[in-house]
């Protein structure tokens, strides 16, 4: 009778001690699991010798080369995802959703929004005409004459996101740079302010003027930042020859702290940026490439892969370096170049969270040279939309 109740008394404590020595207790790749695994494995083998498991030790084997399967990237300007993201964060999702209902409006007639508190102001227009703008400062100008078409708060100063990299260009361009110069990507070019991603991995190397291209037509900001990290003097003499640029353009109202726009600090007014527009307007390399559709880029970047590695009763850590090539397909992060049914010489589009999205375009409307400028809209779709709605308009008057 003793003997029954000291045996049942044992199997609670029996089960329990079974199970923290089951393998199924330990996550998968827990390294006591795998142990344990490896004791029961050895026991079940009629004792069998025990796995030595020894200190991990680092060998570095030779380079070797791998080919990854080519990609495709848009620009994140236009990541629908991340603003979906930002709108839950903000708490007004179900506003977000809702936007997404309005289409880009087409050229026979404007988008049916609310109107607008602030009325427009027009040069030779009806002062009581309004235009259904989401964004929250608008300019269109006469690029041949500078004659004000259509204004909305021109002269508030916010900041402009990645319409900074147009100033960059300029000022890499002026420097007149050997642009087949191979340069590389660094940590230096992480941002560390935003913590934005890049298709750019430290360790990629590519001419400057194929970063020149990716800066401009996708706004690729690691190949911005690694043009201005590389320019006579570096970083710092840099920033100041884009403020510099910008005082002999009279852009008084205009202020840069970094070469890409990801720092809120950099700030202007729809009147500056007109006058940027048409700086850069005249340089050829910054036309061609802020309007290219799409480019592909062979990214090659060193990288170390590591694994364990059994040999005999040892466990070693082994680490090769790879170099890995890949073929990454980029498009313009402007949707009007993407749409097609633009005349588009020049643009840049922009977006942090405190500037909002922006745009500059640089278009031909009914042979008319325009610059349209719209800094703060909600979402990319509305962005497009006032484009359109501006363009609209002015091809009715």
């Amino acid at each position: 009778m003793m003997n029954k109740i000291f045996s049942g008394s044992l199997k609670p404590l029996f089960l329990t001690v079974s199970l923290l020595f089951s393998p199924f207790a330990f996550a998968e790749n827990d390294a006591m699991g795998n142990f344990i695994q490896q004791i029961n494995q050895n026991t079940a083998d009629n004792n069998s010798p025990a796995l030595t498991v020894v200190e991990e030790e680092e060998i570095v084997e030779p380079d070797s080369v791998q080919e990854l399967p080519a990609i495709e990237v848009a620009d994140e300007d236009d990541d629908e995802l991340g603003t979906f993201v930002e709108n839950m964060d903000n708490g007004d999702p179900l506003a977000y959703i809702l936007s997404l209902q309005t289409q880009p409006v087409s050229s026979y007639g404007f988008a049916q929004a609310t109107p607008s508190r602030q009325t427009a102001q027009y040069d030779d227009y009806s002062s009581s005409s309004y235009l259904p703008l989401n964004s929250s400062a608008a300019l269109m100008v006469d690029a041949k004459s500078g004659k004000v078409l259509y204004e909305k708060n021109s002269d508030q100063v916010r900041s402009i996101a990645s319409i900074t990299k147009l100033m960059a260009a300029m000022v890499i361009l002026d420097a007149k740079p050997n642009m087949n110069q191979v340069l590389s990507i660094q940590s230096a070019d992480i941002d560390r302010l935003k913590g934005s991603g890049s298709r750019l991995p430290v360790g990629t190397k590519m001419t400057r003027e194929k970063m020149l291209h990716l800066g401009l037509m996708s706004s690729e900001n690691r190949a911005i930042h690694a043009m201005a990290r590389n320019y006579p003097g570096g970083l710092s003499a840099f920033i100041r020859a884009m403020n510099a640029k910008a005082k002999s353009l009279g852009m008084n109202d205009t202020v840069f702290y970094d070469p890409t726009g990801l720092d809120p600090r950099n700030r202007s007014t729809p009147q500056d940026l007109v006058k940027m527009v048409q700086a850069a307007h005249k340089y050829e390399k910054i036309r061609y490439y802020s309007t290219h559709n799409s480019a592909s880029a062979q990214v090659r970047a060193t990288v170390k892969k590591t694994q364990r590695v059994r040999k005999g009763k040892r466990v070693r850590k082994v680490t090769k370096r790879v170099t890995q090539i890949r073929q990454v397909n980029y498009r313009n992060s402007n949707k009007l170049i993407r749409n097609g049914d633009w005349d588009i010489s020049l643009q840049k589009t922009g977006y942090i969270r405190e500037a909002g999205r922006c745009m500059v375009v640089y278009a031909h409307i009914n042979n008319r040279p325009v610059i349209m400028v719209l800094m703060n809209s909600g979402n990319a779709n509305q962005r497009t939309n006032d484009a359109y709605t501006m363009r609209s308009w002015l091809q009715q008057m």
